[in-house]
């Protein structure tokens, strides 16, 4: 955003150095990027007095002038515009001046002779200084100013500074000059110098009726009809305030509103009022209609944008571009000025869909000022009505259905040390409010009731009041200590065994080759799991980001997709973030950690083939991390779930702390990602791996060796291998150390029903080396325990 210092200082008495200001304007939160120094019109140029014009000698159409520029000799230039005659006063460039054309060529000036006579100078036409088009004919002035006079004195547009403010979503309120004055000033302890309005009084009463059907969207309308209007160039002043923040001047009424909309924030929009079917409508019209723009691009309409019509049909997208059939031409005499207020997140939604973001929609879309639309409106007239001759036909209409209220926030002084780190002085704590338009409502000695105006939409509560605070008293201004002490922080121990357990889970899951990423929580609404309890932003920046996201999988499978294509073959990938879902009760913020998993075990050679990952992989590491934590493995039970071709949930005791599976080829393909290979996904809740085990007992290892035994053994399809590792850990075998499956598969040969499940036993003995028959023992009550629960079959 482009922001004219020459401009603030209309509403800011203020002499600083603009690097000073600057330095100001960024520490107050609008960080100033850049600092370009601008001449709206080259400092060499002067005022001049045409003494003489005659008749050129050898050319008919050109004039030989004597001019005055205040120096004892006047200078003589060749010109051939018809209207340079004696007495007037013109814009004369003389040898040296360099400008730049409306094609952003350069012309130096230089001494020359044209057709045999001397020229020392050049006398101006409008378009050689960018202020129209006109060619044919020099500017003449009616100045009191003596020649010689600098135009920059003459035209009072000394030399600017702009600067380049990269302005936070968040600060709607600082989308203009006013708004960035308003914080200058509360910085400088100055006082803003706002605009002396003056109701205007109608000599006519044209009719116009306006309707608002859709009071949702369209909050508040104003409008006021002009007439006897006459479409020209704007006045010199006002088109170098808009060519210094690069707006390209137009004609008088569409410069005007836009120096309305820039200085203010308010956006304004005129119609034809002699195209208008004498009624201003407000709604929605059926998906399909078609409206022609002012660029002559014909849209289709969904049938959710807030459109402006008359009897006839649409006239405009309210918010974001005018319509053709309504437009201001030069033989415009009458004009109907509207100055609205619209709900943000329709004009978003609005200009996403049709990919339309003007500079009225790129203010609506954040929030403008709902109290400032009339004011901005009286301010447009005035500006009418003093550089047009135009004249008001009509009441200033005032259509406001629901008034927008401002904010009450109660504080106190002590809140405000707490948060802050020390003490603001009472004095300083109004003052800065009401530089910020905060009014301060029932004070105490303790505290006061801040009423906050509904253009700072990011200020809703205590906290956001402070940093309102702190940042215009001055973030450098906290009292250093004279000396710095290293002292400790006593927190619970559960927090350090949490912030522990994190970091070790990271670098585990690093070693064993996976790599940690950091998404956006702000997905786009084809990501909603859950529609229900998906939470929707008010006022999202893109498409892309509508809603928190419920879970960390498409985040993720972007990366993956990014990686694939740029021909990484192995992705082993994880993140902890927070996912969002709405309840009954409220909002509910949870930490989870997702696992991603794909491609060969290792990057193939041509000595070797590659072997793909598997979903045991994925679960062999999942249940490592579990176990590591916990003390006790997770129990796994296959589920349906969406997006997944195989699901298994994770169970801890009696709850579920998330799910492991294959990503569906569906799901993959949306993303752009091989179907060909299988991805993997786990999800799981991170405090369930943060959660200190219930005691961890440790005693020495066996000194004595351990034997190693595999059973194979047939059952039913229906027979997971959850339901045998909890019957074996039921049966607390003292000796069996570890029960692990090391392979399982499906034959033809063990018919439809069964499949086949191979186990390795470990078994250990504390106090003596193991016996074959002792062996046996152990490994008959398995086999004993596994046929009586699944009825299972050995397998030689």
């Amino acid at each position: 955003m482009k922001i004219s210092y020459n401009w603030l200082k209309r509403f800011v008495d203020c002499n600083l150095p603009p690097q000073e200001v600057a330095d100001l304007l960024t520490q107050t939160g609008l960080e100033v990027g850049h600092i370009t120094p601008f001449e709206l019109i080259p400092n060499q140029l002067i005022l001049g007095k045409i003494l003489t014009s005659t008749p050129h000698p050898n050319a008919e159409r050109l004039k030989i002038t004597t001019v005055h520029i205040g120096t004892t000799n006047p200078l003589t230039i060749v010109c051939g515009a018809p209207n340079a005659t004696a007495g007037q006063k013109v814009v004369v460039a003389p040898i040296g001046t360099t400008l730049t054309l409306a094609n952003s060529e350069e012309l130096k000036i230089k001494k020359a002779k044209i057709r045999g006579q001397l020229s020392e100078g050049m006398l101006c036409a409008a378009d050689e200084l960018g202020l129209g088009t006109l060619h044919n004919e020099i500017i003449t002035l009616k100045s009191s100013y003596p020649a010689g006079t600098p135009m920059t004195k003459v035209w009072d547009t000394p030399p600017d500074h702009i600067f380049d403010i990269e302005l936070t979503p968040n600060r709607n309120d600082a989308i203009s000059h006013l708004g960035v004055a308003r914080d200058l000033a509360a910085v400088l302890n100055k006082t803003t110098h706002l605009p002396i309005i003056v109701p205007p009084i109608p000599t006519d009463n044209l009719p116009i009726q306006i309707t608002i059907k859709d009071k949702k969207n369209c909050l508040r309308y104003t409008n006021v009809i002009f007439t006897n209007l006459q479409i020209q160039d704007s006045p010199i002043w006002l088109q170098n305030s808009l060519k210094s923040i690069g707006i390209r001047p137009i004609n008088n009424i569409v410069d005007i509103t836009n120096y309305i909309m820039h200085e203010t924030g308010q956006p304004l929009h005129a119609f034809d009022y002699d195209k208008i079917k004498k009624k201003i409508i407000l709604q929605k019209l059926p998906k399909g209609t078609l409206f022609t723009a002012l660029d002559g691009v014909e849209y289709k309409l969904t049938g959710e944008e807030l459109m402006i019509c008359d009897t006839v049909g649409p006239l405009a997208m309210a918010g974001i571009i005018g319509g053709d059939r309504g437009k201001v031409t030069e033989k415009t005499t009458k004009i109907l000025l509207e100055s609205a207020y619209f709900d943000p997140a329709s004009i978003y939604r609005t200009a996403r869909i049709h990919r339309l973001h003007t500079e009225a929609s790129y203010r609506f879309e954040r929030g403008i000022d709902p109290m400032n639309t009339h004011n901005a409106l009286q301010k447009a007239v005035q500006t009418i009505q003093k550089y047009t001759g135009g004249k008001i036909c009509s009441m200033l209409q005032d259509n406001y259905p629901t008034k927008v209220e401002p904010k009450k926030i109660p504080i106190t002084y002590a809140y405000i040390t707490r948060i802050v780190g020390f003490e603001i002085p009472i004095k300083t704590v109004h003052r800065i409010c009401k530089g910020l338009s905060i009014q301060i409502e029932t004070p105490t000695e303790t505290g006061f009731t801040a009423i906050v105006p509904p253009y700072r939409s990011d200020v809703t509560r205590p906290i956001d009041l402070v940093e309102e605070l702190l940042r215009i008293y001055g973030y450098n201004k906290k009292p250093q200590p004279t000396k710095l002490n290293s002292f400790n922080t006593t927190l619970p121990s559960s927090h350090h065994h949490k912030r522990a357990t994190k970091k070790k889970l990271h670098t585990i899951l690093a070693t064993k080759g996976y790599h940690e990423i950091y998404t956006n929580s702000l997905q786009s609404e084809k990501s909603i799991l859950l529609p229900n309890q998906a939470i929707s932003i008010a006022n999202p920046l893109s498409q892309k980001q509508t809603h928190l996201r419920q879970t960390l999988l498409f985040s993720g499978l972007e990366v993956v997709a990014y990686n694939l294509n740029r021909k990484e073959k192995v992705i082993k990938l994880f993140e902890t973030g927070k996912v969002y879902h709405q309840t009954k009760t409220g909002y509910q913020e949870q930490e989870k950690l997702g696992i991603w998993l794909t491609g060969p075990k290792a990057n193939p050679t041509w000595a070797s083939r590659p072997t793909l990952h598997k979903l045991l992989d994925l679960q062999a590491s999942l249940q490592y991390l579990i176990q590591y934590t916990t003390g006790e493995p997770a129990v796994l039970h296959p589920v349906e779930k969406r997006h997944f071709t195989k699901c298994l949930t994770i169970q801890h005791g009696q709850k579920t702390y998330g799910y492991i599976g294959q990503v569906s080829p569906e799901t993959l393909s949306a993303f752009d990602i091989d179907i060909t290979k299988p991805l993997y996904y786990a999800e799981i809740e991170v405090d369930l791996l943060l959660t200190p085990p219930a005691t961890i007992t440790y005693q020495p290892i066996s000194k004595f060796p351990s034997v190693i035994r595999d059973i194979s053994i047939a059952v039913s399809n229906q027979t997971t291998y959850t339901q045998i590792h909890q019957v074996i850990k039921k049966e607390k075998i003292p000796t069996l150390q570890d029960f692990t499956l090391i392979d399982h598969y499906h034959s033809s040969a063990l018919g439809k029903q069964k499949k086949a499940y191979t186990f390795r036993c470990t078994l250990q003995s504390r106090k003596k080396t193991f016996k074959e028959k002792e062996i046996n023992k152990v490994v008959n009550q398995i086999i004993r325990l596994l046929k009586e629960a699944f009825n299972a079959e050995i397998r030689e």
